[in-house]
């Protein structure tokens, strides 16, 4: 009995560790090809294996675990719009708020002549809006107005990639602190819907996987977010201390920008009637009656989005 008992337990921890090598491998591709695209070429064989790779290991893991009795993660859960949206949003919002550090911090300290300590009293915007926007943001969700604290975070993000597409090396402080604090709303707004989009409608015994998988697609966002960046602004990264630094952010910051509309549409559909009962369906479909709930809109709001998971 016990050497059945540890099989099983070593059968499990292998498929585990297949499934961690196979996101590993490909994340990790994905990120190298995009950093590197740029540099060594985008037409170039190391690029295209690299893309290749993150590709197939996005098939394997897929066809890997639409095969399992029992998934890591039922891939049932990206029939439910609200999941599906709370990924997309994730790697989206966080994709920008990460190349956007990142560049900044490079501008501040080269293009600026900032030094570390000086850099980072000028992104104290971006701690102080994400100190008031979060709560209220939280607020808005439990009070089932999650679609109205996604659609802010989208046209924060617009609005402060805007502002700083004519980043130059003699753009006004007070300018380059009202663009961080704008992007530090967004990020406050952006956090709460993302984790009530993933759990609202799935099965209580399946929260804790759905809530999982959206704080994984923020560091993914993260990751990809830096890779983006650091590839489009290309040359201007290997001489971030010339004139020329500061211009060459201009199109990261026009696709940043877009990232925002992009959030702004799926915040509309991810609160819609038809994303609740896509979740209503995959809750029956994985079988289990009890769900976190997902109350209809208020009338006061007739398009209000799900509210938070129940306590």
């Amino acid at each position: 009995m016990a050497r059945g008992f540890a099989q099983v337990i070593l059968n499990f921890v292998a498929a585990r560790l297949q499934i961690a090598a196979l996101v590993i491998v490909g994340l990790l591709s994905l990120a190298s090809a995009v950093i590197d695209g740029r540099r060594v070429g985008w037409s170039q064989w190391p690029i295209a294996a690299g893309f290749g790779l993150a590709l197939a290991c996005g098939v394997g893991l897929v066809v890997w675990e639409s095969r399992r009795e029992e998934p890591m993660l039922d891939l049932r859960f990206f029939r439910s719009l609200p999941f599906s949206s709370a990924t997309l949003l994730a790697v989206l919002a966080f994709a920008a708020f990460s190349g956007f550090l990142f560049l900044n911090s490079l501008y501040l300290q080269e293009a600026r002549g900032l030094r570390a300590a000086d850099a980072g009293v000028m992104t104290l915007p971006i701690a102080l809006a994400l100190m008031v926007s979060s709560p209220l943001s939280g607020r808005l969700v439990g009070a089932g107005r999650s679609r109205l604290a996604i659609v802010l975070a989208g046209i924060a993000t617009i609005v402060g990639s805007l502002v700083l597409t004519g980043l130059s090396n003699g753009t006004p402080l007070g300018v380059l602190g009202l663009a961080y604090a704008i992007f530090g709303v967004g990020m406050g707004s952006i956090n709460a819907p993302i984790t009530n989009s993933a759990v609202s409608g799935m099965p209580r015994s399946q929260a804790g996987i759905a809530s999982a998988v959206a704080s994984t697609s923020r560091q993914v966002g993260a990751s990809l977010g830096v890779a983006v960046a650091g590839s489009l602004a290309g040359s201007g990264i290997e001489v971030a201390h010339r004139a020329d630094f500061a211009q060459s952010t201009h199109r990261v910051f026009w696709i940043t920008a877009a990232y925002g509309v992009v959030i702004v549409l799926v915040g509309y559909i991810s609160t819609s009637g038809r994303a609740r009962r896509s979740a209503e369906k995959v809750a029956a479909l994985l079988g289990t009656p009890e769900i976190v709930p997902v109350p209809p809109p208020t009338p006061s709001q007739p398009q209000a989005a799900a509210s938070v998971a129940a306590q």
